[in-house]
């Protein structure tokens, strides 16, 4: 069963106020957002090609191998899994996790470089039950109406889904570093998330991308001064 609304974590007004919740402009975003919460749902098919690809392809963006590994191995602990079928720790948001990796690893591949060195350094964290972790968040972000805006902004539910996820994940890293934290703080840095993402999600991709936007003049800078040299 579907679960589209909960407002139980949105902020004050909207929890108790219904006519200030706000809504998705039109069917075809409220479709959109019925399917991400089946794709909650579906767990890895190994009869599936386009599973088994996409597993494949975080693995290798991640790692840098070439080849794709074998579906069922020890070689999984690379990315953080925690036993050798990564379909055990998808329980709970299945495929929607992987499609939120795979976004990670191609639309913001400087990104998933920085996140998955921090993940593999001397204060490590199991990459991609972090990441499974933060959609849940983006599930409840999803409910809570903290997504709506941007959904209607960008005119996609998926991608206000996945901006939230880089969002939320360059906010951990960023917290990771400059605290100092490790595993054992994860519990408490993960209440924040859920706090900021169910509340503020909108605030938050719009740091991410003026972050984005500041890294992207410091690279073109030092691009151009090279080039002078």
């Amino acid at each position: 069963e579907i679960v589209p609304e909960d407002w139980s974590s949105a902020p004050c007004l909207p929890r108790y106020v219904p006519f200030l919740r706000p809504k998705l402009k039109d069917d075809r975003l409220r479709a959109q957002r019925n399917v991400i919460f089946c794709l909650a749902k579906m767990p890895i098919d190994d009869d599936d090609d386009v599973h088994d690809r996409i597993l494949m392809s975080i693995f290798k963006a991640l790692t840098g191998n070439a080849r794709d590994p074998p579906r069922r191995g020890g070689h999984w602990d690379q990315i953080g899994f925690q036993g050798s079928d990564p379909a055990t720790d998808l329980r709970g948001v299945g495929m929607l996790s992987l499609l939120n990796g795979l976004y990670l690893v191609t639309r913001r591949r400087e990104l998933a470089t920085k996140l998955y060195a921090l993940s593999r350094g001397e204060r490590d964290w199991p990459f991609m039950p972090v990441s499974i972790n933060l959609t849940q968040i983006c599930l409840e972000a999803l409910r809570s109406g903290s997504l709506i805006n941007v959904a209607n902004e960008r005119n996609s539910v998926m991608e206000a889904f996945h901006l939230l996820h880089c969002a939320l994940y360059a906010h951990m890293g960023e917290e990771w570093q400059t605290r100092q934290l490790s595993i054992r703080d994860f519990g408490h840095l993960k209440m924040d998330l859920h706090v900021q993402g169910t509340t503020r999600a909108g605030q938050l991709i719009k740091m991410d991308a003026a972050a984005q936007k500041r890294q992207q003049a410091g690279a073109a800078g030092s691009a151009h001064e090279m080039a002078e040299l």
